[in-house]
């Protein structure tokens, strides 16, 4: 049983209603997370002056 069917599972057993349309793939999470990852990279990587990039936000 792989992750995506242990999840499904979970869903059914708390009645959540997963279409196929909006499943996501496991994937699709972990391209989401690094384009996410690619776009904070300046606040996960040891920049310079930690504290201008802390003002940024």
């Amino acid at each position: 049983m792989n992750l995506q069917e242990l999840i499904q599972e979970e869903l059914d057993a708390v009645g959540g209603r997963v279409t196929q349309p909006q499943k996501k793939t496991i994937e699709q999470f972990e391209n989401e997370y690094a384009q996410l990852k690619k776009r904070y990279n300046h606040l996960f990587s040891s920049s310079k002056s930690p504290s201008k990039s802390r003002r940024n936000l």
